[in-house]
């Protein structure tokens, strides 16, 4: 069982675990954020596309002269492209964490659930999330 990543564990050095226990639930709480982090950030940037990609609210808009973007009409921000690009950013962090969460958390349990082949729900459970995102993508493809 690999120890969990730690964030900014490259200047603080590795932490040294007293019990094989307390690096489980170390790994366990690190599968839960990670999973638990899409579950957070999916809902925030759905309704952050929806609102920004409204016709009829107009609450962000976008002047490619000068690259800012004007939130409700009254806070200009500068930015790269369009505020769509970076909760799609977002979203494909939160899902790429989701995906490592999963995955880990897998990896930890395999061999105490090789009895009941745990590989195939692993994969089923996977397909939603992946499928939910193409599903989306369809959909915005189909209504423009």
């Amino acid at each position: 069982l690999d120890p969990p990543m730690r964030f900014c564990g490259w200047c603080r050095g590795s932490y040294v675990y007293d019990s094989p226990r307390q690096l489980a639930n170390a790994v366990l709480l690190q599968c839960q954020v990670f999973a638990m982090q899409f579950v957070f950030f999916k809902p925030l940037t759905a309704v952050g596309l929806f609102t920004c990609q409204s016709p009829k609210v107009n609450f962000c808009t976008f002047d490619s002269n000068d690259h800012t973007v004007v939130l409700w009409g009254v806070l200009p921000l500068h930015v790269f492209e369009d505020v769509t690009l970076w909760l799609k950013i977002i979203q494909n962090i939160s899902v790429f964490m989701a995906f490592s969460g999963l995955l880990k958390f897998y990896h930890a349990v395999q061999d105490d659930l090789a009895w009941c082949n745990p590989f195939p729900k692993f994969l089923c459970i996977k397909g939603i999330v992946f499928m939910t995102f193409w599903q989306g993508l369809v959909i915005s493809f189909l209504a423009s």
